[in-house]
């Protein structure tokens, strides 16, 4: 295949876009486990750094009214844009490697994930059929998670050699890396009349709309109680533990690990922080997402046939059987699973909530 052709096609972009992401979340998210290293490196107590965090934090308000940029301005120019706030952001503590800059950086790179991502998503919406989309999507997603598997772990062994500095280096070439392969991959966009969008028409909608209101505020209490976390496990660990900063980011691949198995729900439109609907009186029907209790644990499978029987099977797999088939299945009008492995169905996913 020619490369011209290749950067056109659905899953080189994707592979592409996860890796940029899995660059702008590493920059995001180095901050909470390294929070001791930059309090020493910058010569702050890590209470001033948790409230520059916060800072970075409520600088998401504005998300709702920066992200349309993508639809006033062109996908591609949002990304691009988002991705030189990015670097920009990073260099500027190569360049003066002090707290105010410090701070700045992480407001600057925080605003440009705010404006890439929602750019990034319409673009791929408006290319990818919508019966292949959450697939695309999913594999974007993994950019989230692969910055703790692979990019804290990275960065956590420049800090080691090389000083707090080193990462900031990296982050800033990688930046201007990626800004280049997104130019060269992604084509330009016209700008259609459907675009157009009232920010204050859409918030006004969601303000009047009960189930979205809980859905936001569902969301706002899991953010907090995530960000919480996040200040405290990096700092706990290093005083606890003992954990030299190279442990620091291998510790943090864990929770990466664990993020991979709950994005593989995105690709049938189930994300971290959503609120599922389950009926227990539906019949679970092949095809039909279920939640089922294995081994004492709930988890998300879908309901396929094999030979005639049953079977649970990976959300994203639509051919074999995976996981739990063959071995979990259990025969039609039967409430007892035939089988090794002991499963039992305990309701079918009707409805997803997404926080906003």
């Amino acid at each position: 295949m020619e490369i011209a052709t290749l950067k056109r096609t659905t899953r080189f972009q994707a592979i592409a876009l996860a890796f940029i992401r899995m660059v702008i979340n590493t920059m995001h998210r180095m901050v909470y486990p390294f929070l001791a290293v930059f309090s020493r490196g910058l010569g702050v107590d890590i209470t001033t750094l948790s409230r520059v965090l916060a800072t970075r934090s409520l600088i998401g308000m504005v998300g709702p009214f920066i992200a349309t940029i993508g639809d006033s301005r062109g996908r591609k120019l949002g990304m691009t844009l988002g991705l030189g706030l990015f670097t920009a952001g990073a260099s500027i503590v190569v360049f003066w490697p002090t707290f105010p800059a410090f701070t700045a950086a992480l407001i600057l790179t925080a605003l440009g994930k705010i404006i890439f991502d929602p750019a990034m998503q319409a673009y791929l919406g408006d290319r990818v059929p919508y019966g292949r989309r959450g697939r695309v999507l999913a594999v974007t997603e993994l950019g989230w998670s692969l910055s703790f598997v692979a990019g804290i772990p990275l960065m956590g062994f420049l800090i080691a050699r090389w000083g707090w500095m080193s990462p900031f280096w990296t982050l800033t070439v990688l930046g201007l890396c990626v800004l280049l392969l997104l130019n060269w991959m992604i084509p330009h966009d016209t700008i259609s009349g459907e675009r157009t969008t009232n920010v204050f028409s859409n918030i006004q909608k969601v303000i009047g709309f009960t189930p979205a209101l809980a859905g936001l505020a569902v969301g706002v209490f899991c953010s907090a109680a995530n960000e919480v976390i996040n200040l405290v496990f990096g700092v706990w660990m290093e005083a606890t533990f003992g954990l030299q900063i190279a442990a620091l980011g291998a510790a943090a691949a864990v929770i990466g690990f664990a993020e991979v198995g709950g994005e593989s729900l995105v690709g049938v439109g189930i994300q971290s922080e959503d609120i599922l609907i389950v009926d227990r009186a539906l019949e679970p029907k092949p095809n039909r997402i279920v939640m089922a209790v294995v081994g004492g644990e709930f988890v998300i499978r879908r309901v396929c046939r094999v030979e005639g029987a049953l079977s649970l099977v990976s959300v994203h797999d639509d051919n074999r059987a995976t996981g739990l088939s063959g071995q979990a299945a259990f025969s039609a009008g039967n409430e007892k699973p035939t089988g090794r492995t002991e499963f039992e169905i305990w309701g079918v996913v009707t409805n997803v909530i997404h926080p906003v």
